[in-house]
């Protein structure tokens, strides 16, 4: 007599089995030693915690980045020099090539 085949839910659309339903089947047979190593037959609750660890846009200097404060904030103290320097009467593309960003950029941020 042959075993039933596991239920729908726990079988993917793309792959025949997902990476928890593996675990669970032969994660007995896997060494404490060898889980930091692997990558593909991994408890659920693992993926997620490297996932976090991997994933740096959501802390440190990337955290307002997808806001637009974090550029925004890091870019106020080359605004300020290059209306300083516009406003002694440097050139568009003189400042840019002295602050390091396009010439349209500055012209954007001084409203000439």
């Amino acid at each position: 007599m042959s075993e039933s085949p596991p239920a729908k839910s726990r079988i993917g659309r793309r792959y025949r089995f997902r990476r928890q339903m593996l675990y669970d089947w032969i994660g007995d047979l896997i060494p404490a030693g060898l889980m930091p190593k692997m990558r593909a037959i991994i408890p659920d609750d693992e993926a997620d915690r490297r996932d976090k660890a991997r994933n740096r846009a959501t802390e440190g200097r990337y955290a307002t980045n997808y806001t637009g404060q974090g550029v925004r904030a890091s870019n106020e103290d080359k605004r300020a020099t290059a209306r300083l320097l516009r406003a002694q009467g440097q050139s568009y593309r003189a400042i840019a090539s002295e602050l390091a960003i396009h010439h349209k950029t500055v012209q954007n941020w001084c409203g000439d």
